[in-house]
């Protein structure tokens, strides 16, 4: 989190005891990170916690230009800094390494008592499950008691309430302008959609509005991708955004469509690729 603004990940770093802070501030070498990852193995610390900041970069990357530097993760297939890094360091040490973005969590809110209570409870009954090779279920509430259900009763099935739900959703918030809908049609018929829902964040001096999108239900019929249709829709989309007065939009492209979006003017930013208007 805080891309280029270092300070947040010091900050959480410190706060939540992490062993190794990477800032953009400060060009980080690779060898000086997995020195003292090795070196805290040698105490008999077999763990190693690392905050990372998204806009973080090597001691190479530090003498490139921001756009030569995105171009030579880009050959490399590297989405971030972070899943660099940990690739890096499992390789040179062995240790399994994993990342874990905190932005992904915190939209969630804050657990409640009662949603710990119940997480509990069913990592409770999904451990009994495992000790009786008990697979192929899913772990569920049913009538304030927790069970499980078979995968194969409910794998790929829409609740029946679901269509009345997104229709509900979709009335609501297209109307009070937090949901904007782009489809287009042919004679054929609706052959791609896009959809934005605007959300208010708490204003600073960037975002004094405190308008963002997210970007969501992209779509366009196989037969008409690579006409540039998408790119039409996604460009008229986030002109309307800006009129409405949001300032960034966010959105999780698959690998196969970050060109898309970069040709629009939308970066990577952690795990997402992010644009402001």
């Amino acid at each position: 989190m805080g891309n280029k603004a270092g300070w947040l990940t010091l900050y959480a770093g410190i706060a939540g005891g992490a062993d190794i802070i990477l800032i953009p501030e400060l060009p980080y070498s690779i060898d000086n990170v997995i020195k003292a990852v090795l070196r805290r193995a040698d105490e008999g610390k077999y763990f190693s916690i690392l905050a990372v900041a998204e806009g973080v970069y090597d001691t190479a990357e530090a003498n490139m230009k921001k756009k030569e530097r995105a171009a030579k993760r880009a050959e490399r297939g590297e989405r971030t800094a972070t899943d660099r890094i940990a690739r890096q360091i499992e390789a040179a040490t062995g240790f399994e390494t994993r990342v874990c973005v905190p932005g992904h969590m915190q939209r969630g809110g804050s657990p409640s008592p009662y949603d710990r209570v119940l997480a509990t409870q069913f990592g409770t009954h999904a451990a009994k499950l495992v000790e009786a090779d008990h697979y192929g279920v899913a772990v569920a509430m049913k009538n304030n008691i927790v069970t499980e259900n078979p995968l194969k009763e409910v794998a790929g099935k829409i609740p029946q309430n679901l269509p009345n739900a997104i229709h509900e959703y979709l009335n609501t918030h297209i109307q009070d302008g937090s949901c904007l809908c782009i489809l287009m049609e042919n004679e054929e018929g609706v052959i791609g959609k896009a959809m934005l829902c605007i959300y208010t964040v708490m204003p600073d001096e960037i975002n004094i509005s405190g308008k963002c999108a997210a970007l969501f239900s992209v779509f366009t019929l196989p037969k008409y991708r690579g006409h540039g249709y998408m790119q039409e829709l996604l460009c008229f989309l986030l002109e309307k955004a800006k009129e409405l007065g949001v300032h960034e939009v966010f959105a999780a492209a698959e690998e196969k469509a970050i060109p898309l979006y970069q040709r629009i003017g939308f970066e990577i930013k952690g795990n997402e690729m992010a644009i402001r208007l």
